[in-house]
């Protein structure tokens, strides 16, 4: 007794399984290594101290353009990396437009600073705009 007559479609069937077959054995390789690629980032973050993590965002924010300085401090609405040794070597470009630095009425970018003698309430210890080092830590 001869069941199949259709010698195309049982060769089109072993092709598409054989398609499935492969292309299910190439997602789990790309699953896999994501996999391992996440579980590895993943352990080197828990193990970067506090230190370390301050050096990688310096070491980051020296090395990137204005542009994109400028770009990070209107999305976090700060000014200046930490505002001390690492703003003295690069300038701060962008801050006197920044709401923080707007709503003071402060017009150059070392007023934009977070420093006491830009209070000028007698209860306001700190006017101006915090380093986006502190925010950019927070996330």
């Amino acid at each position: 007794m001869n069941y199949f007559t259709s010698y195309s479609l049982i060769a089109s069937l072993i092709g598409v399984g054989a398609f499935l077959f492969l292309f299910s054995f190439f997602y789990m390789v790309v699953l896999g290594l994501l996999c391992i690629v996440q579980f590895a980032s993943s352990i080197t973050l828990v193990a970067i101290n506090d230190e370390q993590k301050h050096e990688i965002l310096n070491r980051s924010w020296v090395g990137a353009s204005n542009v994109s300085r400028v770009e990070v401090e209107h999305a976090f609405d700060c000014c200046g990396f930490d505002q001390n040794t690492t703003d003295s070597v690069n300038s701060v470009a962008g801050c006197s437009d920044l709401p923080c630095c707007k709503d003071l009425y402060l017009t150059t970018e070392e007023q934009c600073f977070l420093h006491p003698e830009n209070a000028s309430a007698p209860n306001v210890t700190m006017v101006g705009c915090e380093p986006c080092k502190a925010k950019i830590e927070e996330q």
